[in-house]
């Protein structure tokens, strides 16, 4: 054999090693924000078992297909999750994405939620993604991307031309909240008429409310699994609004969750 150079055996145990040193850094970096493997096996389009999997061994087919869009969820470059070397990520943020809902800063959490929200809105506009993707400026691949999670820096031409096409307010894409007009300040002369008020309730509120809303639902005898597909999300996340509501509302979720339940807007928070 020619010196200095590996042989196959030990080129296979290298190749080995690089896989499950990206594995690693994946699981890590997971691990930093928080994230369980299930959440972010339902962003890239895995079953959980499979993600994990990867989280043993992320090998050059896995590189392919999923990197670019774990590099993005994991909000760290593709260079230092495959080699290491590089810009390393940030430090895990200390606060949640609730209470960054408003920061030009967003974590991937929040950034990940808000992206799904606009494939919702596509989708309930009957919208293809060909379709908005040349309309914005971006290939078809890239629009899928995004939403998956929102660019970490925002493009202010392509947002605008994107909402423009779901045919929301400018800079809905960013905005965890929808406005409530019953949170309109009233104008009392002088003051801020039309600024929103948050109405933080506390988690044992939230408690009481998601539990009337479950019984509500089986008051009415519909299961779990088509009341959640109805107001768009998986079981496991409709599952988690029946032990308690969010403390920051998704409007759009809501409104569809009053409306399977046959009951008034708002009643959700009353």
């Amino acid at each position: 054999m020619e010196k200095g150079v590996p042989s196959n055996s030990e080129g296979s145990q290298t190749s080995h090693a690089q896989d499950s040193a990206v594995a690693d850094r994946v699981k890590t970096r997971r691990l930093d924000l928080n994230f369980t493997a299930k959440h972010v096996a339902e962003t890239i389009g895995l079953k959980p078992e499979n993600y994990l999997l990867l989280e043993n061994r992320f090998g050059p087919d896995a590189r392919t297909l999923h990197l670019s869009n774990l590099a993005r969820i994991l909000d760290a470059s593709e260079q230092w999750l495959c080699t290491g070397e590089g810009d390393p990520p940030g430090a895990p943020p200390e606060s949640t994405f609730e209470n960054t809902a408003m920061a030009g800063n967003q974590i991937p959490e929040l950034r990940m939620r808000l992206g799904e929200r606009a494939r919702k809105r596509r989708k309930a506009l009957g919208l293809k993604v060909n379709v908005v993707a040349e309309q914005i400026g971006v290939v078809a691949a890239r629009l899928y991307q995004m939403e998956m999670c929102l660019l970490s820096i925002p493009d202010p031409d392509i947002e605008s031309a994107w909402e423009k096409c779901l045919n929301v307010p400018a800079g809905w894409l960013r905005r965890l909240i929808e406005p409530n007009p019953d949170l309109i300040q009233p104008d009392l002369g002088g003051g801020a008429h039309g600024v929103p008020v948050p109405s933080y309730q506390s988690l044992e509120d939230r408690v009481k409310l998601a539990i009337r809303a479950k019984q509500r639902r089986r008051d009415l005898g519909l299961g779990a699994t088509a009341c959640a597909e109805a107001i768009g999300l998986t079981l496991p996340n409709f599952g988690a609004n029946e032990r308690h509501l969010r403390k920051f509302p998704d409007a759009e979720v809501e409104r569809l969750w009053e409306v399977e339940l046959g009951v008034s807007a708002g009643w959700l928070r009353d």
